[in-house]
């Protein structure tokens, strides 16, 4: 007798578990259609304002940490659907990103995978390629609790080598002295 009952409870839990299997399936499905809608509040804008390219996406830089190839992914999507209609490129561009992260602690900047910027400007034909003769990156943090996001301003690179060496000797000469 308990087999019969052990069995019939068996079979109820299988059906159960194959029930909550294919809820669990449909429910991951809708976040996959979440995911890669980019029209959504996750997305990411790009718009051109005085030879400046925008950019930006609707959450923070993930931490590297954290970093999977399918973020990479997710992000480049992003900014690929943000820069259609976009029609700029640079051969020397200056690259400021700045992540607004909800924490107020301190963060590291560098700790952030800001890798996949470059990455995905490369990939847009906004950049020929990501090597230190065409791009510079500059990469900030700030704090914004009601709105994280990760902004991006593309210019042409208005330094040379030999204004940047200046400036350096520069501010050597007012610590020196």
């Amino acid at each position: 007798m308990q087999t019969t009952n052990s069995l019939e409870f068996m079979r109820k839990a299988h059906r159960l578990i194959t029930k909550l299997k294919y809820e669990l399936d449909h429910v991951i499905e809708d976040e996959k259609e979440a995911i890669f809608d980019f029209s959504g509040p996750d997305g990411a804008r790009a718009w051109v304002e005085d030879g400046v390219l925008r950019i930006t996406v609707d959450e923070c830089l993930p931490r590297n940490a954290t970093y999977t190839n399918e973020m990479r992914r997710v992000w480049i999507r992003k900014i690929n659907k943000a820069l259609e209609g976009v029609n700029i490129n640079f051969t020397n561009a200056l690259c400021m990103i700045i992540v607004y992260s909800p924490h107020d602690f301190g963060w590291d900047v560098d700790n952030r995978a800001f890798k996949v910027v470059p990455d995905a400007l490369r990939i847009n034909g906004i950049i020929k390629n990501d090597t230190y003769q065409e791009i510079t990156l500059l990469v900030g943090g700030e704090t914004d609790k009601e709105y994280p996001r990760t902004e991006i301003f593309v210019v042409d690179n208005p330094f040379s080598e030999q204004m940047i060496i200046r400036k350096i000797i520069e501010m050597l000469k007012l610590h020196i002295l």
